[in-house]
């Protein structure tokens, strides 16, 4: 490691341990308190030191929080903010929608997978917030597939749409919301053999633009290599999407880790320098960026590791160290992280790498995704 490597790979500085998480439901701010100044909460899958599975919300201005149990993992969450709700969506292949009311912290109900279905983890919000697009799975075929649900007290499913691609991952809705952008992530599975990839030797990943209103793909991108995963995924105000993927070849490959495209214009890969891709073991579990499209935080859990990435510049400007690192989010000017040591962090500057930690506890390790609302 060069001099300079060592210099940007620093500690979060001015950590503070505020309380614990507790196992019983409180209270969250009435509808009408929920203003980002009045209160604002970070929501997020957890497990606790034996094992159970949690959805959990933590307040970040008072510390009141909500934990329920769940029977496997949840990956991401979506709010919707008319009903004043959070959806938690199980892990691949996990085959449930938990729906949260955010004034009591109380499950109101759960949606299961169509027969034949499994969820991979995340969903995303029309801009009316009268429909939910879920990434799912047709595992006897193994085609990927966009769920379409009907937003009311309960999600009522109206239908699909093909991803085209295997392995839907996350997905954004445009600033436009004409397009659902969809990261296919390329990796067969199949709820009676779990997580195991089906087809690590013939996967092929994808960027697909769906057309909302007719379910027809508009623009593709291909991954530039085999076992290159396209995962995650976020978008600015203006249509930049940064899509992070995840490598499934030799460690000391050299592949892509972020692909940063605008729709109808060229696609640009970029890759992580040398020892940082080393570090990270070629696989980033989460990304955000702000909404101008200018800076990107990436988790790499493997590395212990959030990178701060320069989208103008388009190099590393810091590698933030962090055990476990996993949740990031961007709100309010304000950058936010989760890791699997239980610190939820918020960032005044993620190119000198300061925070203040919002809410420490030894006892839960957070999961993959982090949403502040």
């Amino acid at each position: 490691m060069t001099a300079t490597d060592a210099k940007r790979r620093t500690l979060l500085k001015g950590g503070l341990v505020l309380g614990l998480l507790s196992s019983s439901p409180r209270l969250w701010c009435a509808p009408r308190e929920s203003t980002a100044a009045q209160c604002q909460w970070a929501l997020a899958g957890c497990r606790d030191t034996s094992g159970q599975y949690y959805m959990a919300g933590v307040s970040l201005q008072d510390q009141r929080q909500f934990l329920l149990p769940v029977a496997s993992r949840v990956h991401d969450v979506v709010a919707i903010p008319r009903l004043n709700r959070a959806l938690f969506i199980a892990r691949r292949p996990g085959q449930q929608i938990y729906s949260v009311d955010l004034a009591s912290g109380a499950l109101t109900h759960t949606k299961q997978a169509a027969a034949g279905r499994h969820f991979y983890g995340h969903a995303a919000l029309s801009a009316d917030q009268q429909w939910l697009f879920t990434s799912e799975n047709a595992y006897a075929s193994g085609a990927g597939k966009i769920g379409v649900y009907r937003v009311a007290d309960e999600l009522i499913r109206e239908g699909e749409f093909p991803s085209f691609g295997v392995g839907p991952h996350q997905l954004k809705l445009s600033p436009s919301g004409s397009h659902l952008v969809v990261a296919n992530g390329g990796l067969r599975t199949h709820p009676d053999t779990g997580r195991k990839i089906l087809n690590i030797s013939t996967m092929k990943s994808n960027l697909a633009y769906i057309d909302v209103a007719s379910g027809a793909l508009a623009e593709h991108i291909e991954a530039p290599k085999p076992k290159v995963s396209i995962r995650h995924l976020a978008m600015s105000e203006q249509g930049l999407a940064v899509a992070a993927t995840q490598y499934h070849g030799d460690s000391t490959d050299e592949a892509p880790a972020l692909l940063i495209h605008k729709f109808g214009k060229p696609p640009s890969w970029q890759s992580l320098p040398e020892l940082t891709q080393l570090a990270t073991d070629h696989y980033i579990g989460s990304v955000a960026i702000d909404p101008a499209g200018q800076e990107a935080l990436l988790s790499c859990p493997r590395g212990n590791l959030f990178v701060h990435y320069d989208l103008i510049q388009q190099q590393v400007k810091a590698e933030i160290t962090s055990q476990d690192a996993c949740g990031v989010f961007h709100r309010a000017g304000k950058w936010f992280t989760s890791n699997g040591v239980g610190e939820l962090m918020a960032l005044e500057s993620i190119a000198q790498a300061q925070g203040t930690a919002v809410s420490s506890t030894r006892t839960l390790h957070w999961d993959n995704h982090l949403l502040i609302i």
